[in-house]
């Protein structure tokens, strides 16, 4: 597969794939997560590649779920698959506990890079101008180890993830993700007719707001 959306460079065992779309924030279209699938799949399949960094171009990693590039507009009325790019995964639960959760849910307050690390949500915060050196020596640390031991100790730390509830919890949560949906529907956030119209417009409603003319 020819990528149009990602950058694939290889150091040794470490394979570094890059989200190229930094014109829109690196949001996922449809488009690039059938890439990066690709592209995850043939790292797996290369028993030479130990290690995967997933980065994004520009200043930003993501922005999220593409919800109106014109690539990824143009995409839907090619490919009209409902929902688009739209992939939920929730375990707030597990990583700031349920009453830091709920206050972030509540008023959606950003989470800053400190508070990110304070919380276990990320492992470690260094400046920008070091994050690729940094990255890369982790890497490369890591890639040094026996990779069958590691399959096994990362098997044993997700298992134990599973026997505590982590699997059924991200179901429930899809569930009620998926619920959502008539509301939405009724409230014209989602759906072929919501795609119409431009995201600002779009989720205007949510926030009390005029669409604008």
């Amino acid at each position: 597969m020819t990528y149009t959306t990602l950058l694939t460079e290889r150091t040794g065992a470490v394979l570094k794939i890059t989200t190229n779309r930094p014109e829109v924030l690196n949001a996922q279209s449809r488009i690039l997560l059938v890439e990066l699938d690709d592209a995850l799949q043939r790292a797996v399949d290369d028993d030479a590649v130990r290690v995967i960094i997933l980065a994004g171009a520009g200043q930003h990693f993501s922005a999220g779920h593409d919800l109106g590039s014109p690539q990824e507009m143009a995409d839907q009325k090619k490919t009209p698959l409902e929902g688009g790019a739209h992939v939920q995964y929730f375990s707030m639960p597990w990583d700031f506990g349920p009453r830091r959760t709920k206050e972030y849910l509540f008023t959606g307050d950003f989470i800053s890079a400190a508070q990110a690390e304070k919380s276990g949500l990320v492992n470690r915060v260094v400046p920008r101008e070091k994050l690729e050196e940094e990255t890369m020596a982790l890497a490369q640390r890591i890639a040094e180890r026996d990779p069958y031991a590691l399959k096994l100790a990362k098997a044993s730390v997700n298992e134990t993830q599973d026997a505590q509830g982590w699997r059924q919890a991200m179901e429930n949560a899809f569930k009620n993700y998926m619920l959502t949906i008539p509301h939405r529907i009724e409230m014209g956030t989602y759906g072929p007719k919501a795609r119409e119209k431009a995201p600002k417009d779009r989720f205007a409603v949510l926030n009390k707001k005029t669409p604008s003319p």
